[in-house]
């Protein structure tokens, strides 16, 4: 007998990009739709400014250096903050659990459906 660990169904939501005012923060709450955040994602678009990622009580987390990104497995609740005296342009991909799409385990899409794989409460299966 083997046993098949299934990655998650997922699905992105996108910030577009946003350009933040000197000393501005942006707020990313850890779930839409209900559903809690799987992995954040921030890109900072400029050449030579930084951005901080902070608490939503303003704790620095992490710095975001001129044209990089930064990720975080979590569904905490983020802000990113512009402590430079120009503004700077960013994007943020947020990664959630797609659970309207449930795949097969078979190849080829036959068989019966597999349960979403996650450590979340009334789910089954285990997280990868």
């Amino acid at each position: 007998m083997s046993t098949e660990i299934q990655r998650i169904p997922t699905r992105f939501v996108g910030s577009g990009t946003v350009t933040l005012l000197a000393g501005a923060s942006q707020q990313f709450v850890g779930s839409n739709a209900r559903q809690d955040r799987i992995q954040f994602v921030v890109t900072n678009l400029d050449a030579t400014q930084i951005l901080k990622l902070q608490t939503l009580n303003s704790t620095t987390l992490a710095t975001i250096f001129p044209q990089r990104c930064f990720t975080l497995e979590t569904d905490a609740d983020f802000q990113v903050y512009n402590p430079n005296g120009n503004s700077v342009q960013f994007e943020v991909a947020e990664l959630y659990p797609d659970d309207a799409n449930h795949h097969s385990a078979a190849a080829g899409g036959s068989g019966p459906a597999s349960p979403p794989a996650t450590n979340r409460p009334g789910w089954s299966g285990a997280f990868l």
